[in-house]
This record gives structure tokens, C-alpha cells and sequence, in this order.
């Protein structure tokens, strides 16, 4: 049967025609089209950058807040805290019962009963063996990174539950985690569906993929097709209210600035796309409607425990009447040390510090006061300190709502870039030259900007074989007789938060 397959997109994808003809595009891509040269690197000649400490950080947070997800559409009540340490799924017994009481291996920690925060931490493991590959000796990280980041994972996760009280969400309920949608993309002229010529060129196993650079001089077998576009996405989580059933799309983050999610509500077009997309598929999910979107940010930092103080005894005037009042004899005696010796006195707590900008959240401080025995009186205005300024940070939620003209908006927006696409496409096909680059993908330097990156530097400043020579090459999409079944999955797994790879370091 012909098929289409879309990178990192693994199962259903709602609203593809079955045919597998459509030509798909995605917000990763559209977002390189401010760069045509980074357009045409990663969509044209197919290369596939290497994972970074960025996309690592990413993945790691999407795999632990999916979890706490699904944990609240399957069961719709508070995560278990156990989920640090073991999987709530099978609670570390590596089975669990299904419908019908039959026992299964558990298919959430492939039946060794891990924790979701070990499961977030294979990412850093897979890129430790990558680099054992490595002839350089180049290591991205070391044991110590390694301990750091899981520990990180674990508070961001603890401090998580903490602070919604394990959820699930009061006003809303999770109908989907991470669905993955495909609409129509419409001309707003005609209203009628937008069919830019696609040029495919067939491959040595008899697969069609979008045709690359010069390929009208060199491919043997060249198609020309009309099929419909199609913009595809994966939300993270998808809620319905509970009185309304009006739809929210929801966006999880790890970032190490959260503020600048919120700041971006009335420009960022990617949730409104969301929601654009969802508007198309309301049946499949039971929703009236589609409300608005939600961020749902996690401050990367390590969170620390507060400062333990030196304990200090009581001055030596303080005990010598304190001895006079127990009658006890005091000859001989001169340093404190006697003193306490004396008294029975043993060292103690010190207490903790109270530093305003120490960064410990009130509830890592609350428990350290706890465990030490101390009088938590001591410490409660500082606690509520600590409630008001640390905690406020670490975690956000900012909803948005969407609206008419944000939909029509975000429609004509996706038309625009898919002709764009399409243009692009064709030219590179019909590229005689290198030096035509040049003139269809010409560069702006958005990597210069302050927060700005590209995975494609060194092809970009000299392209040669030598500085493609870390990058692997899969095509966006294939298309072929049961090629759904013939990818290899570790080629199309979804990586790191399509979560568009917006995923930021952990900061510590």
C-alpha cells in the first residue's frame, strides 16, 4: 500500500489522508525560513545535526512531564511522589495489571521497574556512548554531569508536584498527551486547498522523497505532483474543560528563563498553530471548541537545600553562671571547651542560613528545618519569603486565550510559508551550480543575534566534506509501498520537546 512516513513522527497521525499523498510541513521547518541557507542544509540536502546539552536538557524534561501527564488522563488524580524513585505505572515490580486483570510487563519502564527520571536520563547515556565513539576523546559529559543532571531532573520533578499539589489540573482534564494532528493548508483566496508542485525523485529502493539540490540535472526518475499540504504538528498535552468542554492546548518547557515564554504570548504563532490544528480534529478528542493555550514552564535550575551554619556554643561568661547556678566547681576550668565539658553541653545544630536571594524553594527549606528537629517558628516569616519570591519562579502557567482573527491570522501565515516551501523546493531542483545557492538561499545571520543558534556553522562558513562529516542524512519524508514499516524507528522517534528543540540547558 502507498504510504507516507514523516520524520520523528512514530503512530496515528490525525487527519492524513490514508492515500499517503500530501506533502507535509512542519513548525521545525518553517521556523528555518528566515535563514534560507539553514532552510536549505536541513530540509534540502537532508542533514541531521547531532544531538546538543540543549536538546538533551529538552527531551529529558518532555520524557518526566509526559508522564505526569498521562498519569493524569488515565487516572485523573495526583502523580504519585513514589515516581521519583520508581514507575508509578507498575510501582517498580516491572508488571502491571491491565483491563480484564490480566498481568502484563510494563510498557512504560520496559519491565525493569525504573523511575520516569532514569527513563529521562537514557538521552544523557545514549550521548555518552555516542562520544565513546569518537576518535577525539571528546567527552560532552562526565561522570559528575551525569549525577548533577539526574539529580536536577529529580528536584525540578519533586518541586513540580510540590507546587500543584501533584494535580491533575483543578478546571480542566487531560483528553491527549502529545497527539499528533495534520490540517489542510488552505489558499485564503479561494478557500480552496493549497496544491504547490512538488517534484520527487526516486530512490535506489524504489522510495520517493522531495527531489535535493540540481536534482532536474542529475536524478534518473523525476515525479511531479500536485498533492495537497498538509501542516503537521505534536502538541505536548491537549485539556478539555470540565464544565465547558472547551479545548486548551498545553505547552511544557524546561527553560532557563520562563518569564520569556510569557513575554512571547502575543508574537510567538506556534500555540495558536496549535490551536489552529485542533480546531480540525474536535470530534476525535470530544471538545466544543478550542479556548486558548497554556504554557506550562519549569525554571531548568538546580534546586538547592539552604545553607547549614556553624553551630556556635554559649559565650564562656554565659556558661561560668551558668555553672554558679548548678553549684558546680569551676576551678581549673578556662576555655569553652571546659566549660561544655563541665555543663554537658554537646555541639548542635548550627541552623540555616537565611539569605533573601539563596534560591532555596520554601518547601526544600521547610523539610531541611524539619529534618534537622529545629523549631520551625523560627523560620516561618523567612519560609513565607522564600513562598513569595523562589517559588513564584521556578514554576509558571500562562494561559492565552485564542481567538477569530489569531486562527484566520495564523491560516494565512502557514499558506504564505508553505508557497515559500514550495518555491524553495523547486529552485533547489533546478540548481545547476553551487554557486546558485547563492542566489535561492542566500544567509541571514540569526545565529548572531543574542540567544540566537544554528547546527549548521561549519557547512554554512565553508561547505565541504570535511564539515558535513558529523551530520547523518534522512530525508523529512518518504513515500513508498508500506514504508511505515520499513523505517527504522530510531530514525523517526520524536526527539526532544518538537518541543521544536526550544528546550533550554539546565542551569547549574
Amino acid at each position: 500500500m502507498f504510504e507516507t512516513q514523516v520524520r520523528r513522527y512514530v503512530g496515528t497521525i490525525h487527519g492524513l489522508p490514508p492515500n499517503g499523498q500530501a506533502v507535509i510541513v512542519t513548525n521545525s521547518s518553517l521556523k528555518m525560513l528566515p535563514c534560507r541557507r539553514q532552510f536549505f542544509f536541513a530540509e534540502i540536502e537532508r542533514l541531521r545535526a547531532p544531538g546538543t546539552r540543549r536538546m538533551d536538557a529538552g527531551s529529558a524534561w518532555d520524557t518526566v512531564i509526559s508522564d505526569v501527564y498521562t498519569w493524569w488522563m488515565e487516572h485523573d488524580r495526583p502523580y504519585p511522589v513514589n515516581g521519583l524513585n520508581e514507575c508509578v505505572w507498575c510501582s517498580g515490580f516491572g508488571e502491571r495489571a491491565i483491563e480484564g486483570g490480566a498481568v502484563v510487563p510494563c510498557d512504560f519502564c520496559a519491565a525493569i521497574g525504573e523511575s520516569v527520571i532514569s527513563r529521562a536520563m537514557r538521552k544523557y547515556y545514549d550521548t555518552v556512548e555516542r562520544d565513546r565513539a569518537r576518535d577525539d576523546g571528546f567527552v560532552t559529559y562526565s561522570p559528575e554531569d551525569l549525577e548533577k543532571t539526574e539529580e536536577t531532573l529529580r528536584r525540578m520533578l519533586d518541586g513540580y508536584l510540590v507546587r500543584f499539589h501533584g494535580g491533575p489540573l483543578q478546571s480542566m482534564k487531560i483528553v491527549a498527551v502529545q497527539p499528533m494532528l495534520a490540517r489542510q493548508i488552505v489558499n485564503p483566496r479561494t478557500g480552496k486547498p493549497f496544491r504547490g508542485q512538488t517534484l520527487l525523485e526516486e530512490l535506489p529502493n524504489g522510495d520517493l522523497v522531495v527531489a535535493g539540490s540540481g536534482a532536474l540535472h542529475r536524478a534518473d526518475k523525476i515525479r511531479k505532483v500536485t498533492w495537497p499540504w498538509y501542516l503537521l504538528g505534536m502538541l505536548d498535552a491537549l485539556a478539555a474543560d470540565r464544565r465547558t468542554n472547551m479545548g486548551t492546548v498545553i505547552d511544557a518547557k524546561a527553560s532557563v528563563q520562563p518569564s520569556r515564554y510569557h513575554d512571547g504570548i502575543p508574537f510567538d504563532p506556534q500555540l495558536p498553530g496549535y490551536c489552529w490544528l485542533v480546531e480540525a480534529h474536535l470530534e476525535a478528542f470530544g471538545l466544543s471548541g478550542v479556548e486558548g493555550f497554556m504554557y506550562d514552564v519549569t525554571h531548568g535550575k538546580f534546586q538547592p537545600d539552604p545553607d547549614e551554619l556553624q553551630w556556635k556554643p554559649p559565650k564562656v561568661d554565659e556558661m561560668k553562671e551558668m555553672c554558679a547556678a548548678r553549684g558546680i566547681e569551676t576551678r581549673g576550668a578556662k576555655k569553652s571547651e571546659d566549660y561544655m565539658a563541665l555543663l554537658g553541653i554537646q555541639p548542635g545544630h548550627g541552623g540555616f542560613s537565611k539569605k533573601q536571594n539563596s534560591g532555596v524553594p520554601s518547601w526544600r527549606y521547610r523539610r531541611a528545618v524539619e529534618a534537622a528537629g529545629l523549631d520551625l517558628a523560627e523560620y516561618e516569616e523567612h519560609i513565607e519569603m522564600l513562598a513569595d519570591t523562589v517559588d513564584r519562579g521556578l514554576y509558571r502557567r500562562d494561559p492565552a486565550t485564542f481567538g477569530d482573527e489569531r486562527r484566520a491570522r495564523f491560516g494565512r501565515e502557514t499558506y504564505a510559508k508553505a508557497s515559500l516551501v514550495a518555491a524553495l523546493r523547486r529552485s533547489a531542483a533546478g540548481m545547476a551550480t553551487a554557486e546558485e545557492q547563492d542566489i535561492h538561499f542566500d544567509r541571514e545571520p540569526i545565529c548572531t543575534i543574542p540567544g540566537g543558534s544554528c547546527a549548521y556553522k561549519g557547512p554554512c562558513a565553508m561547505d565541504a566534506p570535511e564539515t558535513r562529516g558529523g551530520y547523518d542524512v534522512a530525508p523529512s519524508q518518504v513515500w513508498g509501498e508500506d514504508v511505515t514499516t520499513r523505517v527504522a524507528p530510531a530514525d523517526i522517534t520524536p526527539s526532544d520537546i518538537d518541543t521544536d528543540t526550544d528546550g533550554d540547558q539546565f542551569d547549574w
